[in-house]
């Protein structure tokens, strides 16, 4: 009974101990191939808390760009999904639309979809990218 106790408890502390995340792909809203439009958005809060969206650039070649995409490493956060950006600060997304009228904002740290199933939502994944990488993809497209 106590080496059964003592390899509970070795789990557990192995499970709070390791990462809260696991290497993936990303898991887009809809099909790549249904895609209408990529853009890098900065969004922001209007006065009622309602996401404003701003677009800053967009994308012409959506191929290159979900290839450079597809390099950032992507994690599956275990947790409470994040939004794209904390409230009362603006941040610079990516925006995908699908031929439908769906879209998604993508952030490093979150995301959130506009679907025709449901009604906005501002914490609609458990992706996670490395910062560092997705900063550049952005810094990127925004640049060039």
């Amino acid at each position: 009974m106590k080496k059964t106790l003592l390899g509970l408890f070795v789990l557990l502390i192995c499970c709070f101990v390791s990462a809260c995340r696991v290497k993936q792909t990303y898991d887009f809203l809809n099909a790549t191939d249904e895609i209408s439009e990529i853009s890098i958005v900065a969004i922001s809060f209007d006065e009622n808390d309602e996401v404003m969206q701003t677009e800053i650039r967009k994308i012409d070649d959506i191929s290159a760009f979900l290839d450079d995409f597809k390099a950032v490493s992507c994690y599956i956060y275990f947790g409470d999904p994040t939004g794209v950006v904390s409230e009362g600060k603006e941040d610079t997304v990516i925006k995908i639309t699908y031929q439908n009228g769906e879209y998604e904002l993508i952030n490093w740290n979150g995301q959130a979809e506009d679907s025709l199933e449901k009604d906005f939502n501002f914490y609609a994944g458990f992706s996670v990218f490395d910062e560092e990488q997705f900063e550049a993809l952005i810094t990127k497209y925004t640049l060039n």
